[in-house]
């Protein structure tokens, strides 16, 4: 499992219930998070790195509905996971109950943090001017999604306006687009 046994796993409380769902074996149980949060813990290394503070924040539902934020302010240093794709849309975990506004709420947030580097899941390092830029994608998409919606056109149509298609038989993502058509038609 990669951890060695009683090792403290931190995660966010809703991702523990993630996990919680799909560790079900006696060899997984072992590595289910110990130490949870809902908003903010910091924690402070002293024998490691010299009294370093870490913050793990959570801003709210994006990726998914725990994806938690883990901030070096001294270094100036966020690690930011799968909030941000370099080069292509964001995933979206609707099953996690992930939310494209909450993502783009979310990096906003981010980008009020103090931090100069970002390190996010799929590729190098992040800017600030990427994380902008992956907002105003989203926001553009989600504006557009809505304007077709208000035109009453359904979610096959939508797909063909933004060349979305289906593989026959194929396991994809659910695009950006899809998701934002549903959370933007879905009764809640």
């Amino acid at each position: 499992m990669g951890f060695p046994r009683g090792a403290n796993i931190i995660s966010h409380e809703k991702t523990r219930v993630h996990i919680d769902k799909d560790f079900q074996s006696a060899r997984e149980r072992p590595y289910l998070p110990n130490i949870t949060f809902s908003e903010r813990l910091s924690l402070y290394l002293s024998s490691v790195l010299r009294g370093t503070r870490i913050d793990l924040l959570y801003f709210g539902p994006a990726h998914t509905d725990g994806d938690a934020v883990i901030y070096f302010p001294d270094e100036r240093v966020a690690f930011i996971g799968d909030l941000i794709f370099i080069g292509r849309d964001p995933l979206i975990h609707r099953h996690k109950n992930g939310n494209s506004f909450g993502l783009v709420k979310v990096l906003k947030a981010i980008l009020n943090l103090d931090a100069e580097i970002f390190v996010h899941g799929h590729g190098e390092l992040a800017t600030r001017k990427e994380i902008l830029s992956v907002i105003q994608s989203v926001e553009e998409k989600q504006i557009r999604v809505q304007a077709l919606v208000k035109e009453g056109k359904p979610l096959d149509q939508v797909k063909k306006i933004f060349n979305i298609e289906d593989q026959p038989g194929g396991m994809r993502w659910m695009s950006l687009v899809e998701v934002v058509y549903l959370e933007l038609t879905e009764k809640r």
